[in-house]
């Protein structure tokens, strides 16, 4: 149960009331029982911009993090500041690493226009 919406938030980013109240009773349930963290497989995490990084961290340090491990995981910040500054290595390394694992989970990032830039 808990393996299924940690993949739900993690795989469509769902944000629910439903899903709130669920984490909610089985946080008190995991915790009343002394369960451990189970070992999430490996992922690449690719983080993205403004309200997007902001929403999905809140939900990674609130309802993953707490019940999964994540060491497996690498994170890659592929915001448009993080790809102007590496010049776009950041991006080339983020797809070497998820063509390596298979799995990729990606918050939405901004492609800027020619005005934007």
């Amino acid at each position: 149960w808990l393996k299924f919406l940690v993949e739900l938030v993690c795989v469509f980013g769902i944000c629910s009331r439903w899903i709130m109240r669920s984490m909610g009773s089985l946080t008190r349930s995991c915790a009343s029982r002394g369960s451990t963290k189970f070992a999430a497989p490996p992922m690449v995490y690719i983080a993205g911009e403004e309200m997007s990084r902001y929403t999905m961290q809140l939900i990674i340090d609130q309802w993953v993090k707490p019940f999964v491990d994540t060491s497996n995981w690498e994170f890659f910040d592929l915001s448009c500041k993080a790809r102007d500054e590496t010049k776009d290595r950041v991006l080339k390394e983020a797809v070497g690493a998820g063509a390596a694992v298979g799995s990729i989970f990606k918050e939405p990032t901004i492609t800027p226009t020619e005005v934007q830039r």
